[in-house]
Parts: structure tokens; sequence; C-alpha cells
């Protein structure tokens, strides 16, 4: 009896634990459904546990995203953002979500992705220029293109856009017909031989920076295109007098400084949009200079400087000539009181007479005698 009971309950361990494990899908593969569209397939597990609803867990190990379905294909539109990344791989596994309590998932099955296309130079520095008429896209041709179609992440579709086709200098271009955005967007490219997928550089048209005087102040005006209006603001940056370049986030097409005419200003801006717009962006515009660099106005300085310096070494001149020369300038003058107390007081005041002795007393003139001499007259004897 004993025997029967614990080979009963060993039984019942063995069969438990192979319920444990779900069996893992079958038969997982991909293929490519245009040039940016992959799809994944795969089949149910064989013998799946009764009343067990299962979803299937597909983990992306090129980014490290995982996804759900309770379906048996899984659809990635634009799977890699880099194209140069030719092999990847995918994982699936099998997840019980109701009445599969018992039950967990084992190692799960894999695959391995390859590009459709190979990533090849066709082209070179494949670029667009969103502006309100339109898409404009241009690149550097490494062989003759004889398609170019616009395959969009959102539509899962590929057709040929390229109107008007151009070419300036070494570049080529064409206006790109489609109403689909430009973000997690990708052009399949094709020659007479090869095919390939390029990921455009998206960019803003160059904003035209004018720059006027007016009064004490320079004004700033930007034409741009009319795109992003309400998402877009404008970065410039300018130098004065040569000093370091200074930055600034202006939002609205015009903008006011002050001016120094004794300085040159250069200018340049770009144009970016915000948060709430894809990330697009321009080139810098071509540098505008204005005004010319001269040298100091020294006015002020000599004003400051050498003229306290005259000033001071003046005073000091006239200072020491008028302690050298102060008896001419300023001579003592005799006191009246003196010369009058000399006439009323009498001639025994010695201290009269100590004061008589300096005042002035001119010297005796010299008065010859007059002789008169008698000259008798013989004629008349008359004496005169």
């Amino acid at each position: 009896m004993t025997v029967a009971v614990l080979t009963f309950i060993a039984f019942l361990t063995v069969f438990h634990c192979n319920a444990d494990n779900l069996p893992p899908p079958e038969e997982f593969h991909y293929e490519w459904t245009n040039p940016i569209t992959l799809k994944l397939i795969w089949k149910e597990p064989r013998n799946p546990p009764d009343s067990c609803e299962i979803l299937y867990e597909v983990k992306s190990l090129l980014d490290n995203s995982t996804k759900r379905t309770p379906e048996t294909y899984l659809v990635y539109t634009c799977p890699r953002e880099n194209l140069n990344i030719d092999h990847w791989t995918y994982t699936i596994t099998a997840v019980g979500t109701k009445n599969c309590s018992a039950w967990k998932s084992i190692t799960p099955v894999t695959v391995n992705v390859s590009s459709q296309m190979p990533q090849v130079d066709l082209v070179k520095d494949f670029r667009c220029a969103i502006d309100q008429d339109g898409i404009n896209c241009s690149w550097i041709p490494v062989q003759v293109l004889q398609n170019l179609s616009y395959c969009s992440c959102s539509s899962s579709v590929c057709e040929p856009v390229c109107n008007q086709p151009y070419s300036i200098e070494n570049r080529t271009g064409c206006d790109i017909d489609t109403d689909s955005p430009l973000s997690g967007c990708y052009f399949e490219v094709r020659s007479a031989s090869e095919v390939t997928i390029v990921k455009p550089h998206i960019e803003l048209h160059i904003p035209e920076l004018n720059v006027t005087e007016e009064g004490h102040k320079l004004k700033l005006t930007w034409t741009a295109k009319d795109v992003g209006r309400d998402c877009r603001f404008f970065v410039l940056c300018y130098t004065e007098c040569d000093r370091n370049e200074e930055g600034l986030n202006i939002t609205g097409v015009t903008y006011e400084m002050f001016y120094n005419q004794r300085c040159q200003y250069t200018f340049r801006t770009r144009v970016l949009t915000n948060s709430f717009c894809p990330p697009y962006a321009s080139k810098w515009s071509t540098a505008v200079t204005y005004g010319i660099n001269k040298l100091p106005d020294r006015t002020l300085t000599v004003v400051t400087i050498i003229i306290p310096i005259i000033l001071f070494v003046s005073v000091i001149l006239s200072c020491y000539c008028f302690k050298k020369h102060s008896e001419i300038l300023c001579p003592n003058t005799p006191d009246p009181s003196a010369i009058f107390k000399e006439l009323m007081e009498l001639n025994g005041n010695k201290e009269y007479k100590s004061e008589a002795k300096r005042l002035y007393r001119p010297m005796p003139e010299v008065i010859e005698k007059c002789k008169i001499s008698i000259i008798a007259d013989n004629s008349d004897n008359k004496v005169y």
C-alpha cells in the first residue's frame, strides 16, 4: 500500500514538472514586405495547455524594445535607426496570461535578421529642405540614379516622389511630391544595378539677415520661410569690436541693440524648432558685418589726466614765485602813525628820536656865493 502511494505521488510530481514549461512557438522566421517593413512570423506552440491563453513576447536585441501580441506575426516599420547595421536578432517567448498560473516560459526562440538591401554608396550628403512651397531634396551622386522613392514609416509604403529634377554644380536634386511628414522617413535610391535606403538630413531654409542703423541702435530683421512659425526660434551670434562671440535666442523676426559707432559688428544666424515640433534646424547664414573699428577717443583721457597735472604744476610754481618775491609783491608800508608822532612829540623824547632817525632827511644843497664886481667907466665915471 505504501509503495503504491509513493509511486502515485512521484507520477504526479513528474507530470506537474513537465506541465510547468510552456512550449515555444515554432517556425520563427521573417520576411521583408518592402524596403522599410519587416514582418516576423511564427506558428503556435505544439500541444499548448488547455484553457491557457497565451501571448507572444518579441524582443529586439538591437534596441532592447519588447512587444506583446496574441497574433502569430508582428510587423516592424523602420526597424533600425542606424542604416549601417546589417544584422540584428529578435527573440520570441510564449507567455501565459490566463489560467496559466502553473506554467512558465522557457528559453526563447531566436531569429537573426539580415537587411534586405546592403548599404552601398549610391549618393552622399542627402539633404532635404522644408519651406511653405514644399520639400526639396538634393544630394551628391556617386552613381547615376534611375529612381527615387519616398518611404514613410507611418504608412509602410514607398512611392516615387521626385519631380522637376535639376543639377547645380556637383549636386543633384528635385522637388518631393508628398504630403507625409519627413520625420521618420527614408528614401529608396535605385541605380541601374543596385538599390539602397538612405535617411535624409532634414533642415530648414537658411534665414536671410538684414542690418540697418536707426539712431543709436542697430535693427536686425530676418527673412525666413513661413514654416513652423509657432514652434521656431532664431539663434543670433555676434561679435563687437573683435570681442568674444555672444549668442541670443530670439522668437521674433526683429531685434534691436545698442550701436557703438566705433565698433565693427559681425552677425550670423540660424533657425531651429523647439520641443513642440520635429527637431529641424537650418545651416548658419553667411556672416554679415556692419561698421568699422576706430581708434578710441583720447580726448576724455587728456581732459581727466593731463589738465589736472598742468593745474597742479602751475599752483606749485605760483606759490614758489610768490614766496621768493614777496617783498616786491607785498612791500612793508610805513606806519602813518609813526610819522604823525614824529611831528607832534617833543624833541627830547628818545623814542621819538630813535624813530626820527629812520625818517627820510634830504641832503643840504650846495649854494654858490654870488660875487659882484664893480667896473669903472672911464668915459662917464658911472658905477653900475
